[in-house]
């Protein structure tokens, strides 16, 4: 069991992914099929890395209305400020280096000061079964209405001295 607790949501996307994977280290993108994940479905990212870059391939419905509407398509560093995506890449890289699940927690703190804490699942997909080519995250906060009304475009920062992860 993680140290990072895991809700609902998140687990049934780590069930899924697992059965998916079976005994291969990481399923492939072509196994995946969000829509079997309804519970999840809201809460999902799915980043392509291309040309050392992460590309939103699909984006659950909640976090497009965090991120201000529609970013299918864009680059997570077109998305994530600045300053928050040097964090989280960081993170992600761990993930495409490792090929291993991960989860993380963060807190954010939004321009009016609210805090929200995140926790994020990232579990790596392979075509090859060697080598990362996917990620697909799932994202649970503790007050979703706080992170659904904040604006996670502009000011909103991660506090790096309350940013945790381990390997699952």
């Amino acid at each position: 069991m993680p140290r990072i607790p895991l809700n609902d949501v998140l687990t049934s996307l780590w069930l899924y992914w697992q059965a998916k994977r079976g005994q291969r280290a990481m399923p492939p993108r072509k196994d995946i099929d969000p829509v079997d994940i309804p519970k999840a479905l809201p809460h999902l990212w799915l980043l392509e890395l291309a040309e050392g870059r992460l590309r939103c391939r699909l984006i659950g419905s909640a976090l497009d209305d965090a991120y201000g509407g529609n970013q299918t398509g864009k680059y997570l560093d077109e998305i994530v400020p600045a300053q928050r995506y040097k964090i989280v890449r960081k993170v992600y890289d761990v993930v495409l280096e490792s090929a291993r699940p991960l989860v993380g927690r963060s807190l954010f703190v939004t321009a009016d000061r609210n805090e929200i804490r995140v926790t994020h699942l990232l579990l790596p997909l392979s075509n090859d079964g060697t080598r990362v080519n996917m990620i697909l995250e799932g994202v649970a906060t503790e007050n979703p209405s706080a992170y659904l009304k904040a604006d996670l475009s502009s000011e909103t920062r991660i506090d790096p001295k309350a940013f945790d992860y381990e390997f699952l």
